[in-house]
């Protein structure tokens, strides 16, 4: 099993992300969507997370 993170504000957008990948493109794995907000994590990530959003435009940042 995985799991793909993608950090966006639109589904429509995560599910074309999520069918670039190999295993998706071949049928050989199953998919599900869920949303979710952290909450708890190593600082590391949040700085990640902060970065990328920035870079992206996310307007619905939270103070992670």
């Amino acid at each position: 099993g995985g799991v793909i993170i993608v950090l966006s504000n639109d589904l429509e957008e995560a599910k074309a992300i999520m069918q670039q990948d190999p295993f998706y493109q071949n049928a050989v794995a199953d998919y599900d969507y869920l949303k979710f907000e952290p909450t708890k994590f190593l600082d590391v990530i949040k700085d990640l997370f902060n970065k990328v959003s920035l870079n992206m435009g996310l307007t619905e940042q939270k103070n992670l």
